[in-house]
């Protein structure tokens, strides 16, 4: 049997007119790949509940849970323009923790170590970035702590000397043992997420006027 006869016998539209032949069954592909009325209904509600400017989903709950007396302490902050700051219990409440939001020149000397450890290969991994920027970022903003009932210890104003590598000064002001860094740690970084939180809801217009009532 030859190659020709294992082809289908062509229809004679197709042989007579093969464009439009090809374009009219194109547009029949095109008709079947589109959308059902159903669906093309869940996608424009699914659209309405999203962010317009990010995307983000607006039926799901946020993860970052902002209270009003966060709001009321946020707004106190910025209008006598002191930093915002907030206690925590970690530790199963044995331990209670103070933070503070972080200043321009502190984030800037923060940028500044990353960037040269990252050159000298003190980091290799992006777990190593975070936890060093976490440590960091606690070399700062760590007010106070207190452990059980001993004694509060409070953390002076500036931590770092002029040129000393942020490590060295974490060493010096945070003899933490491991297993009650880690839960501080942690608890710095959702008081972190509260902060930026607070900073997107600023941008609103409306935040101030709810909140102001809350601070005054």
């Amino acid at each position: 049997m030859s190659f020709s006869d294992e082809v289908d016998e062509v229809p004679q539209d197709v042989l007579d007119n093969p464009v439009e032949s090809g374009e009219k069954e194109a547009a029949e592909g095109m008709e079947s790949d589109s959308p059902e009325p159903e669906a093309a209904e869940a996608e424009r509600e699914d659209s309405s509940n999203r962010c317009p400017h990010c995307g983000w989903d607006l039926s799901m709950r946020d993860p970052i849970e902002v209270s009003e007396a966060d709001i009321a302490n946020f707004v106190r902050s910025v209008l006598a323009n002191k930093r915002f700051e907030k206690s925590y219990m970690v530790f199963g409440d044995h331990v209670r923790v103070k933070f503070r939001s972080l200043m321009d020149y502190e984030e800037d000397k923060i940028g500044s170590q990353i960037r040269k450890d990252m050159r000298d290969r003190e980091i290799l991994s992006d777990e190593g970035l975070r936890m060093t920027t976490l440590k960091y970022c606690l070399l700062f903003q760590l007010v106070s702590y207190q452990i059980g009932d001993q004694p509060v210890v409070s953390l002076p104003d500036e931590r770092v000397v002029v040129g000393e590598p942020l490590m060295e000064a974490y060493a010096r002001h945070l003899k933490l043992q491991g297993n009650i860094r880690g839960p501080i740690l942690t608890a710095l970084a959702k008081f972190n997420d509260t902060c930026d939180r607070l900073k997107a809801q600023s941008h609103n217009r409306d935040f101030y006027v709810a909140a102001v009532g809350q601070a005054l």
